[in-house]
């Protein structure tokens, strides 16, 4: 069985990142999905779409702890369970799948501020590769497998992760510090931008 955890070490666990990180996603898993996975299935009628939404929320609230947007006025489980009920109302209301339930205020999830739109070109692919080799270890593996197209799955079974959930917070937290040297670089962004305005 699981070790369980507190809300602290979970936190705290997702907080120094690595192989860390894998452990605090695995704990809320295991031991949130059982609380929120059967009223996800009751609400939606089907197992699949449930799962979907459940990797969702759980996806959301990682990120929302990395960046210290859960300030733990709520349980993890209480908070995991209203960006449940959120997302699972924003795919369907509009298409009578579901009645429509009433949404509990949460912080907005976080849109990705990530360099994505840069890969336009072999000469900015290049020196977006030279600044990704500034990144942690890992996540430069999983970045440079992305870049090549593999999918979350893929990256997941090459590099020896529990699941794909993990790989896309390790992708996520990997573009944001990407993004973050990009921002921190005059050089490297006026090279981009000299590339840009040849097209």
């Amino acid at each position: 069985m699981p070790k369980r955890y507190s809300d602290g070490e979970i936190i705290q666990l997702i907080l120094q990142g690595e192989s860390d990180l894998s452990k605090g996603m695995e704990a809320l898993y295991y031991q949130f999905r059982p609380k929120v996975f059967p009223g996800l299935v009751k609400h939606l009628g089907n197992k699949e779409e449930a799962e979907e939404i459940f990797q969702q929320a759980l996806l959301s609230l990682t990120e929302s702890i990395i960046d210290q947007r859960f300030k733990g006025k709520s349980s993890l489980h209480t908070y995991l369970y209203s960006i449940a009920k959120n997302l699972s109302y924003k795919k369907y209301h509009r298409s009578g799948k579901i009645s429509p339930m009433s949404t509990v205020e949460i912080p907005e999830e976080i849109a990705e501020n990530t360099p994505e739109s840069i890969f336009l070109t072999q000469e900015i692919a290049q020196l977006v590769q030279e600044a990704i080799q500034k990144l942690a270890p890992k996540q430069q593996k999983v970045l440079s497998l992305w870049i090549r197209k593999h999918s979350m799955q893929e990256i997941a079974e090459k590099l020896g992760y529990s699941s794909p959930t993990v790989v896309r917070v390790t992708k996520s937290r990997g573009l944001k510090d990407l993004a973050e040297i990009i921002k921190n670089d005059p050089a490297l962004q006026r090279a981009i931008k000299e590339i840009y305005d040849q097209f």
